[in-house]
């Protein structure tokens, strides 16, 4: 579509329709009509420009990587040599994403500029004003994307031979010297020849966009590109000055754009000008700007007084005198629809709230402390519980010489420092912050502002706690005793003293009134105990060794604290060291006054041993760490019936259609002994007293889960929780089940799927994953259409910052969604095992899947997706092909995998929402970090690339004639060479992902059956060696390879029979962790190394060695070892499935009563096990009936002719 429109936009450009535009001021006459359809297609054109940049990639490197902090580029993420070629590979699709991101803003300032020439619209020119800093923006993209390709292209020199003897190494023999030097010539001639392949696909990009191709061209383009970027602001400052700029004389004869349209200029349009002078570093006129808008009344409740109107705020930090109150003009009033909709542009003037706050942001950057301070005192006192305004105020204040402060600063949670280490603190500063702060809690308190809906503001008094970290912060971390001892000096145990009050304090006040209490005092925990301990990881281990006798009486002192709060606000009538006069003496006769009394003591209780948890947890021995647990902590029977007694006198849950689902405020107190059982199950150091087992404690918890579950079913954190027990104990069916009731959709899909998505390859509920990765792919493609739209209904409203928002979080979070990307990968390896039946049977009732029959019980492999190594899979390969060129199919993927030079140059964006397991403490459960999905969904890529290059070099192939090679074709040349760059590609890959021994036994197959693919269909397919002629050098060079593949599914065997075998675990976790491991490889590695196997098959049939001939024909026996090797894989795999099924064995029943207890009853227990052993069988069911079925096809290679 943009390239319609702008064929069009050019063609109307031309003389004649200007001679018409001339002409348009004969009313009725055909130029009028000619200009209003020239203005509707410029005006269509930029949408479809508009649109079309949503579909370019980011060039950004990664937009969400905290581990590097330089604004190298490329450059940055490398952590291993990478060949030059490899790189321009992977840039290459960058610098083509960029220069169709020039391109297209480039279209839409062209139409823009038009437009506003024939309209002369303000809005149009505001249009023209911001699309030109958006140009801008991409073109210093560009230059950063060419500059790295230029760097790539230039001819680098040539390294010393590393051949076979230099470097010192013992000569061996002349053979092996030759095949060396033989094995580093075929590797440095492929490398040129990929090389003079990228430089011509480089030539062909830089054409496509009419850019010079030679690389000698390339440092005169730059130039040009940074000279029109610093016209492109100056020309925005112009045109949007032309809607927000009074003209300096006032004469009623003033005409044109320019007269009184700064009086009803909108919010938007000052952001535009601002932006404008921002981009030519006009810091200091921007804020005179800035001062100097007026804004929309708008009356507010402050605290001191003051002005507490908008339109009273002059944006110095005063009130407006009666002149400038008579000049200010009434904003343009909304009365109905029509007002908004015949309003060309945003009506919207500026907030004051947002004036102040772009004011204080620039007075900080320009390093006016002082006034920035200021205007967020002015914030504070109309926002007085706004936690960022609080910081802000602290990094200006406290931070001697501190830096500006950005958006990003400003929406950092506070545990980002606000004093980095090495800063010096301004005492002064410091001083007035905490004058400030205890000046609005005694306003607060004097006016009754400070309460609202019956919650005392918390972050004045938060605003101590931050003040006293800022200090300890300054020092840093040390790592050494001298370093340490060397603070000392600095006050540093009277800071650690004032912040353990400071929690304290803040403890008692809140911790009865909000549940969040502890949240906001966790980072000042950690900061505490990290202080307390000489912060000095050394002096922490010391501790642990010597016992809680050496323990630092701070750290005490606040155990002891947190101890006494629990005990004394216990209302169970049984426990460890319970205070019996739980209740108040004073009790209030009314039935609410004593449900909110009892809902304090539950709340105090609750922080109080979450307090205990944080700190214990902060000690890496896990055996010290219980011992401070079960000296400070309440037992899990204790908080169990302390749980149950907040079920009595609590209201229960009974939501009514359509109402609020509440929860109940008794539910942290599971959540807080699953975590203490958890604990207790994953740590291998307290596993002598329950056996060796965790299973026991794992029961425990998700019996406990489960209850809690049936008394409050709106807690969401309750099933994350189950959700993570479940899958520990292989519970796939039920952790699924949970994960439905918790409603995940729309754009939860991507920040949420990750808590079950693993969990669902890991039980063999292939199907559901690939239900659920469709979903995704399905939001994806449904939320790029959406944006598009509504970034340009925006846009045509006057609201461009909020297109832009729209545009930029579709190319750098919907687009590059590291969830999306390993959906597509999740589709692409399930798909050869989806079970049919199962696509519209996935719901689960009562917590149990409807089964009519045993799941897979006569299901094909890749029955309808996939490939299976039959005749229908060049077709599928084929059809794959066509469908990879869509970005939001799942096989686009195997362009990811070939445009990535490095694991690290993958370009994503990780959306996982990892808040909602905030409710961890003692135990976290572990997710798949963000490398270890680039590092699978690579995989991905790069096996199904090969499979189907494989596929279609296999369907290219002819038989022999007569006992001679056929000749060579253009199109089986062709498909070889593209197979043998796919495995170039996939063999770095391996060596830089560092794959496990079996996973890089089985990757190692593949690859060495590719090879034999193409010296049986192309010969060795390397220039430089000797061409094979005859059928019998074939035979000779494909045997070894395949030889090679049996040794590593033999030493995969070996590798997989010994997983874990150094793991501390019991009978139960043996058979729950290899269990998960089959139901991994198997789409992983076991079903595409069975496809190259039957792949390798068809093609050595072909060619005289059939299945029959394995006695005949050299290379079919060796063929036939690989697949009787694999055979013998996958009767391991059958035999650890069978014991994966049978959890419990013989002892179910007393392993149910050995967890059983009074808190606890059994019945919960055997409901638990039921779950996991019906969710066992099921997963065994499905797998071994893929396996059986490779199993009894691989029969075939045994029949003899």
């Amino acid at each position: 579509m943009s390239e319609l429109y702008h064929a069009a936009t050019e063609c109307l450009m031309s003389p004649p329709t200007s001679s018409s535009s001339s002409s348009s001021g004969v009313g009725g006459g055909g130029g009028g009509r000619d200009e209003e359809n020239y203005a509707c297609v410029l005006k269509d054109g930029i949408s479809a420009h508009l649109r079309a940049t949503c579909d370019c990639s980011p060039t950004a490197i990664d937009v969400d990587d905290d581990d590097d902090d330089d604004d190298d580029g490329v450059r940055r993420r490398r952590t291993v040599a990478i060949p030059p070629a490899a790189l321009l590979r992977a840039h290459l699709p960058k610098l083509d994403a960029a220069m169709r991101l020039v391109l297209y803003r480039e279209r839409m300032q062209t139409c823009s500029l038009q437009l506003a020439k024939v309209t002369g619209r303000q809005l149009h020119y505001q249009w023209a004003a911001i699309v030109g800093l958006w140009y801008g923006q991409s073109l210093a993209d560009l230059i950063a994307t060419l500059e790295i390709a230029h760097s790539l292209l230039l001819p680098s020199p040539s390294s010393t031979g590393d051949g076979g003897g230099g470097d010192g190494a013992p000569p061996s023999s002349s053979s092996s010297s030759s095949s060396s030097s033989e094995a580093a010539a075929a590797e440095e001639e492929e490398e040129e020849e990929e090389g003079r392949l990228l430089r011509e696909s480089f030539r062909d990009v830089m054409a496509a966009y009419s850019y010079p191709t030679e690389t000698d061209d390339i440092p005169s383009l730059l130039d040009k590109l940074r000279q029109k970027i610093a016209l492109l602001p100056r020309l925005a400052e112009s045109l949007s000055s032309r809607v927000v700029v009074v003209a300096p004389s006032s004469s009623s004869s003033s005409s044109g754009p320019n007269n009184n349209t700064a009086q009803h200029a909108s919010e938007n349009d000052w952001d535009v000008y601002l932006e404008a002078l921002l981009a030519q570093g006009k810091k200091l006129r921007a804020l005179e700007v800035l001062g100097g808008i007026r804004c929309a009344p708008a009356t507010m409740m402050t605290i001191g007084g003051g002005a507490d109107d908008y339109g009273d705020y002059d944006g110095r930090g005063g009130a407006k005198d009666e002149d400038d109150r008579r000049a200010a003009p009434p904003p343009p009033r909304i009365n109905d629809e029509a007002d908004v909709s015949e309003c060309a542009g945003s009506m919207l003037p500026y907030a004051r709230r947002r004036k102040t706050e772009r004011l204080a942001r620039l007075s900080h950057e320009l390093g006016m402390r002082e006034e920035a301070g200021g205007y967020y005192r002015e914030l504070l006192r109309s926002f007085p519980d706004q936690w960022t305004y609080w910081k802000a105020l602290i990094e200006c204040s406290c931070v001697a010489g501190g830096g500006g402060v950005t958006k990003e600063s400003e929406s950092s949670s506070s545990s980002s420092s606000s004093c980095p280490s090495g800063e010096m603190v301004d005492e002064d500063g410091w001083q007035r912050c905490l004058s400030f702060s205890e000046e609005v809690i005694r306003e607060a308190a004097t006016v009754r502002c400070g309460v609202r809906g019956g919650h005392e503001l918390r972050g004045p008094y938060l605003v101590s706690l931050e003040l006293v970290a800022v200090k300890l912060r300054r020092a840093g971390i040390h790592d050494d005793d001298a370093a340490a001892a060397a603070t000392e000096s600095d006050g540093r145990d009277g800071l650690v003293t004032s912040l353990c009050n400071e929690i304290c304090k803040y403890g008692n006040k809140f911790s009865p009134l909000a549940s969040c209490c502890f949240a906001d005092l966790r980072p000042y925990v950690r900061i505490f105990v990290r202080t307390a301990a000489n912060n000095n990881a050394s002096s922490r281990r010391l501790i642990e060794a010597r016992g809680q006798s050496d323990v630092p009486d701070k750290i005490l002192q606040m155990l002891t604290w947190a101890k006494e709060m629990w005990a004394t606000n216990s209302q169970s009538n049984d426990g460890d060291e319970i205070n019996h006069n739980s209740m108040p003496e004073q009790v209030e006769d009314s039935v609410d006054a004593l449900l909110r009394d009892r809902r304090k003591m539950l709340r105090r209780f609750i922080f109080a041993v979450q307090v205990v948890f944080d700190i214990s947890n902060e000690f890496e021995d896990k055996s010290f760490t219980m011992q401070l647990l079960r000296t400070f902590a309440p037992s899990t029977s204790h908080m169990v019936i302390e749980w149950k007694t907040s079920l009595s006198f609590l209201p229960s849950v009974a939501a009514k259609d359509g109402g609020q689902k509440e929860v109940l405020p008794g539910d942290e107190i599971i959540l807080l002994v699953s975590q203490y059982l958890l604990f207790q199950g994953a740590s291998s150091d307290l596993r002598s007293s329950l056996d060796g087992s965790s299973t026991p404690s794992f029961l425990k918890a998700a019996g406990l889960l489960e209850e809690a579950i049936d008394h409050s079913p709106y807690n969401p954190h309750l099933k994350i929780a189950a959700i993570s027990v479940y899958s520990r104990l292989g519970g796939a069916d039920r952790a699924l089940a949970i994960y439905q009731d918790l409603g995940v959709k729309q754009i939860q899909l991507d920040s949420c799927s990750y808590l079950i998505l693993p969990v669902l390859i890991k039980g063999g509920l292939y199907t559901s994953a690939i239900k659920l990765a469709a979903s995704i792919l399905r939001l994806h493609g449904s939320t790029s259409k959406d944006v598009k739209g509504y970034a340009f209904d925006s846009f045509e409203n006057g609201l461009m910052f909020k297109a832009n928002e729209m545009i930029t979080f579709q190319r750098e979070k919907m687009r590059s969604s590291l969830q999306l990307l390993h959906s597509k990968a999740v589709l692409m390896d399930a798909a050869p095992l989806m079970i049919p039946s199962e696509i519209g049977n996935d719901t689960v009732i009562g917590g149990a899947r409807q089964r009519g029959a045993k799941c897979g019980a006569a299901v094909a492999l890749a029955g309808e997706k996939g490939f299976c190594g039959n005749e229908g899979d060049l077709a599928r390969a084929e059809q794959l092909v066509i469908d990879a060129e869509m970005y939001f199919n799942a096989p686009s993927i195997i362009h990811t995998a070939a445009q990535s030079a490095t694991i690290d140059d993958l370009v994503s964006s990780d959306n996982r929402d990892m808040t909602v397991n905030c409710f961890e403490i003692l135990h976290n459960t572990s997710h798949l970090t963000k490398r270890e999905i680039g590092i699978r969904s690579l995989r991905t890529g790069h096996v199904h690339g090969l499979m189907v290059r494989a596929i279609m070099a296999v369907g290219s192939a002819s038989a022999p004639k007569k006992g001679k090679i056929p000749k060579p074709t253009e199109e089986r040349s062709y498909r070889c060479q593209s197979l043998r760059y796919a495995l170039l590609r996939a063999r770095s890959f391996c060596q830089e992902a560092a794959l496990d021994e079996v996973d890089g036994a089985l990757w190692g197959a593949c690859c060495q059956l590719c090879e034999a693919i193409i010296v049986v269909i192309h010969g060795n397919g390397r220039a430089h060696e000797s061409s094979i002629e005859t059928l019998a050098e074939k035979e000779v060079a494909t045997v070894a390879f395949v030889d090679s593949t049996t040794e590593l599914i033999q030493s995969a065997r070996i590798a997989l029979s010994s997983c874990y075998s150094k793991v501390k675990s019991s009978s139960y976790e043996y058979s729950s962790m290899m269990g998960v491991r089959v139901c991994q490889l198997l789409p992983d590695y076991v079903v595409p190394l069975y496809v190259f196997l039957e792949t390798a098959a068809r093609l050595f049939a072909l060619f005289g060695w059939g299945k029959r001939k394995r006695l005949t024909k050299i290379p079919s026996g060796a063929l036939a070892k690989s697949a009787l090797s694999l055979q013998l894989l996958l009767s391991d795999m059958m035999q650890v499935m069978s014991q994966y099924r049978s959890f419990g064995g013989n002892d179910v029943l007393s392993l149910a009563e050995g967890v059983s207890g009074p808190e606890l009853r059994i019945e919960a227990i055997h409901r638990v096990i039921n779950e996991i052993m019906s969710s066992r069988e099921a997963t065994k069911d499905r797998v071994d009936s893929f396996l059986l079925q490779m199993k009894d096809s691989l029969d075939t290679f045994n029949n003899e002719q």
